[in-house]
């Protein structure tokens, strides 16, 4: 159960951390004259999330949970899902934020994931 917790503070820590990333960017991006769109979604957004998080590790502790083949995979999904968010905050530089923004004029990034994977925050 030590692990599973830990792995999950881990987690947490990453996730804060990429948030720290977003909210600097956003105060860029709106001194750039950046436009907010889906504040009432993106306050939702955040709040389920901070509660999947909170769920996700009380189920965890409260059943027992310990550390066998389904949490390896999930830890493998995690990891590679944590990569990925990475690479998309190098690639999308200074205007990656988790919230909608949009920035006039900005150049729209075609690397190999945004050319093949369409997301519909970015376009």
């Amino acid at each position: 159960m030590l692990l599973i917790n830990i792995f999950f503070a881990l987690a947490l820590l990453l996730r804060f951390y990429t948030l720290s990333i977003s909210i600097r960017n956003e105060k860029n991006l709106l001194k750039k004259g950046a436009i907010q769109y889906g504040k009432k979604n993106s306050i939702a957004l955040s709040v389920v999330h901070i509660l999947f998080y909170l769920s996700c590790i009380t189920e965890a502790n409260y059943n027992q949970v310990i550390f066998n083949k389904e949490s390896q995979i999930g830890l493998i999904i995690l990891i590679f899902s944590l990569i990925m968010l990475f690479y998309v905050i190098y690639q999308l530089k200074e205007i990656w934020t988790v919230k909608v923004y949009i920035l006039p004029n900005h150049k729209i990034n075609t690397s190999f994931i945004f050319k093949y994977f369409r997301h519909p925050n970015y376009f």
